[in-house]
């Protein structure tokens, strides 16, 4: 009977981190939401919330209050996935990616969205690097610059490409999902997750031959992925919802939309003209390109 209470009370406490994790919210929000989905909900009460607060700051938690909302800033998972643990959630993103089931593309983009706010750092699409550096250390990537640069963007994107690799003297064109750029012991290699193998794959840059963008429109198998940003102010009482998105959040000056897209670049182009009124929440990827578009305009406008 112990055991059963407790397993209880875990759960319960559960459901209030799960809240903490995703925005900031007063306990009287908590307590709204929990009574509108949970079977404990006649248990909840404001004393058992911050009692849940303080036993997640004792295990190393760290909640993070603004005036009234408390959200979850630091968890105990403070640990970096190794290389084999990006390997396979790099392999089942790729394999997901490539089919059409439009339910488990959004689960798996919900469940690396819970592990990045536990700290988890698995946005490796690219490692960034120096390229002074690998040329004065690999001297034969002086020649591929142009083509490093390309699969650098590709990998920041998420894009599909269509490649020309050279294996044992013969030319094979492969139509993959790029995934990150692996420079290691003076060697420079390209990771990208194979449509035709359904296989992660990695690609010595000196032997690929020929890089390609693929549209993205026209195959059937390209994937689209999902993005949640928001809309500020007068800019969210106009806003017009585009094809492929729905509204998660609608109040006064604010406006959550859940977008589908597969051309980043053109997502970013449109998200871009609200300024300052638009902050785009995930995924990671997206949101750092947009920071890397921000980044690159102002410089116009630096002295």
């Amino acid at each position: 009977m112990k055991s059963g209470k407790t397993i209880e009370t875990a759960h319960r406490a559960l459901e209030v981190l799960k809240k903490l994790m995703y925005k900031k919210m007063s306990v009287d929000e908590i307590l709204y939401s929990l009574n509108a989905e949970d079977e404990y909900s006649l248990i909840y009460a404001k004393e058992t919330i911050y009692k849940y607060f303080n036993t997640f700051k004792n295990i190393g938690m760290e909640i993070e209050k603004d005036k009234t909302s408390y959200i979850l800033k630091k968890s105990l998972m403070k640990n970096a996935f190794s290389i084999d643990d990006k390997y396979v959630i790099d392999l089942i993103d790729g394999y997901i990616n490539s089919t059409c089931q439009d339910k488990a593309k959004e689960k798996f983009e919900k469940i690396k969205e819970i592990l990045e706010k536990s700290n988890f750092k698995i946005n490796s699409n690219v490692i960034p690097f120096d390229y002074d550096n690998i040329f004065n250390a690999a001297k034969q990537y002086k020649n591929h610059e142009e083509k490093i640069k390309k699969l650098e963007t590709a990998c920041k994107l998420k894009q599909q490409l269509k490649i020309k690799y050279e294996n044992e003297k013969n030319i094979i064109e492969y139509k993959v999902f790029s995934n990150r750029l692996i420079f290691e012991k003076g060697v420079l290699q390209f990771q990208a997750y194979c449509i035709t193998t359904n296989d992660m794959m990695f690609f010595m840059i000196e032997n690929i031959k020929d890089v390609e963008f693929l549209p993205p429109k026209g195959t059937g198998n390209y994937y689209t992925r999902t993005a949640v940003f928001n809309i500020l102010n007068e800019f969210s009482k106009n806003y017009r919802l585009k094809k492929g998105e729905y509204i998660k959040e609608n109040k006064e000056g604010y406006l959550q939309i859940v977008s589908k897209y597969q051309d980043t670049e053109t997502l970013l182009k449109r998200l871009f003209r609200y300024g300052n009124n638009c902050e785009i929440l995930s995924p990671a990827s997206l949101r750092e390109a947009m920071i890397n578009k921000i980044e690159e305009t102002y410089k116009n406008y630096k002295k």
